[in-house]
């Protein structure tokens, strides 16, 4: 047995399992990162982790765990056995349950705080996320210019930079029209990372569905589901990371981040939108909670996901409630 393989589990603390984390034996690896390993289960994706911000519908949570030492994880019920030999148990109250908790809330409610957030996260999303697609004046013609914050002294990066709005806005357009075939064509893999910019979109659009989906009473919700899977198979595409995130998506399987934030989105009486600061786009990194501002913590930790995966996604999610599929 490889040296390094050896866990010590009586330093690991098990923090969560994923309501959907498959079970059997995972040896094959996608890819490795500082505080996660993504194994490959058939053509999704399956994660171990250190951080409990992380928890997901399809992850396990290991504090104290040495990545780099995980070679081989199997899971049978009620315990997890690591590099064929480490037994880790673990009980119910282990178990992450990615659903939203059943609130009674007035759709017509959340409808004012979408629009409320909407001026929030105007004026809180990264510079280079997909914000944009928001200002009504960005439309998909020749004559469209980059902001000054997007420049940059490449003038191949600037041609980038400005085909890549282009096509976002096209997909926008299409994709907000009923032309969903055009309109996540243009999305899916568009932009660059691990989880590029037009996906981070579909999978928070396809979050902002499955909420509406359960918080709509009225709307015709029995039709949403025929639609998530539609516009997940027009999405899937080689990335099996994306591809597992926007299966979760359509079946309203939310991680950490996003069932805290949802979470308080539906029991918070109001959402306030008063400026931040005039560095509002600055949120801290190190701590979010401190960022400066009243807004909830839980949306300060969603828009610092990445340089900009975050605020994709919330561009996704309130997106969706731009479209109105069933009136």
């Amino acid at each position: 047995m490889i040296e390094h393989s050896s866990i010590n589990t009586h330093s690991i603390t098990l923090w969560s399992v994923g309501d959907r984390f498959p079970f059997g034996r995972f040896a094959e690896i996608h890819s490795r990162h500082i505080k996660i390993i993504n194994f490959l289960d058939r053509d999704s994706v399956i994660s171990v982790t250190t951080d409990p911000s992380l928890s997901g519908a399809c992850c396990v949570v290991l504090t104290n765990l040495e990545p780099e030492r995980l070679k081989t994880i199997e899971h049978l019920p009620g315990k997890l056995i690591l590099n064929g030999k480490e037994v880790v148990a673990y009980n119910e109250q282990q178990i992450y349950f990615s659903v939203l908790p059943a609130i009674e809330c007035c759709p017509e409610d959340i409808s004012q705080k979408i629009e409320h957030l909407k001026t929030i996260f105007r004026k809180t999303a990264p510079e280079k996320s997909l914000a944009f697609l928001f200002d009504k004046d960005q439309q998909p013609s020749a004559e469209m210019k980059l902001p000054d914050s997007d420049r940059t002294d490449s003038g191949e990066d600037n041609s980038f930079q400005l085909e890549f709005r282009k096509r976002m806005n096209r997909a926008y357009s299409y994709l907000l029209s009923g032309n969903y075939q055009k309109g996540v064509c243009s999305f899916r893999g568009c932009g660059y990372g691990l989880t590029p910019s037009g996906d981070d979109f579909l999978i928070g659009f396809l979050l902002g569905l499955s909420f509406q989906q359960h918080y709509n009473s009225g709307v015709r919700t029995d039709k949403y589901p025929a639609l998530k899977t539609n516009l997940c198979r027009l999405a899937k595409g080689k990335n099996l990371l994306v591809n597992t995130l926007l299966l979760q998506a359509a079946e309203g399987n939310y991680n950490a981040a996003w069932k805290s934030f949802l979470t308080d989105l539906l029991i918070s009486s109001h959402i306030p939108v008063e400026l931040l600061s005039e560095n509002s786009r600055e949120l801290n990194r190190e701590n979010p909670v401190s960022a400066r501002g009243n807004l909830p913590s839980s949306y300060k930790r969603l828009m610092t996901v990445g340089e900009t995966s975050g605020a994709d996604m919330m561009t996704g999610f309130l997106s969706s409630y731009e479209m109105k599929p069933f009136n």
